[in-house]
């Protein structure tokens, strides 16, 4: 399994987030070498400290609304 991790490139924590991942797709399969004949087999989000230790991921609410086109 291959695994791609955006970051903020300011370094600020992000504290909530909504989004189109089919945007994100295109942009793999556009620019990062991914095969358009793949799919996307799982979805998940988490931490992933850049700095520092002790890094926690809390929600109270989590979501993902598939759509096929």
């Amino acid at each position: 399994m291959t695994v791609f991790s955006f970051l903020p490139s300011d370094g600020k924590s992000i504290t909530s987030f909504k989004g189109d991942i089919n945007v994100f797709l295109k942009y793999l399969t556009g620019s990062q070498g991914v095969a358009p004949t793949q799919y996307l087999k799982s979805f998940g989000a988490g931490t992933e400290p850049t700095m520092g230790d002790n890094a926690v991921f809390s929600t109270s609410k989590y979501t993902v609304d598939v759509k096929y086109y």
